[in-house]
């Protein structure tokens, strides 16, 4: 069970990196939209990006926590 458990993080993991960068390259090149056509709708495009980039942000930092836990010291997990 371990082996799987590590797995799924490794994956999780991956996913969550994957994300922040396409993110990132995502709001860049709506960055350099928003500059050329000098469009609100795509303004607003580049803060909706950027929300996305904070919430992607926010589960890496939560999955390198859950990383992080001592299985000695909470041996059923953070659940309760």
């Amino acid at each position: 069970m371990d082996a799987k458990y590590t797995r799924n993080q490794k994956i999780d993991n991956y996913l969550a990196k994957a994300t922040i960068i396409v993110n990132i390259i995502l709001m860049v090149s709506k960055m350099l939209a928003a500059y050329l056509s000098n469009s609100l709708s795509v303004i607003s495009s580049v803060v909706d990006s950027a929300m996305d980039l904070t919430s992607g942000a926010i589960i890496w930092f939560t999955i390198k926590a859950i990383e992080k836990t001592d299985k000695y010291k909470y041996p059923i997990g953070k659940n309760r």
